[in-house]
């Protein structure tokens, strides 16, 4: 491998994982949007927020 392989690769794997970081802060940023949601309906946080948090933990590994 020469110098150009050897950075493609890492190109290909900085996109990749940019990618799956984006991925799971827009899914962070879903969940806190529905605890948000709930908190106006006047419903107490705690547990949604953590089965929120725990679905959408779920889904970014699931993918």
């Amino acid at each position: 491998m020469d110098f150009w392989d050897k950075f493609f690769d890492g190109y290909q794997l900085a996109l990749r994982l940019i990618r799956e970081e984006r991925k799971f802060f827009s899914m962070m940023f879903g969940c806190f949007l529905d605890c948000s949601d709930n908190y106006r309906k006047n419903q107490p946080l705690g547990q949604d927020f953590i089965d929120n948090l725990f679905y959408y933990l779920f889904m970014v590994f699931i993918q």
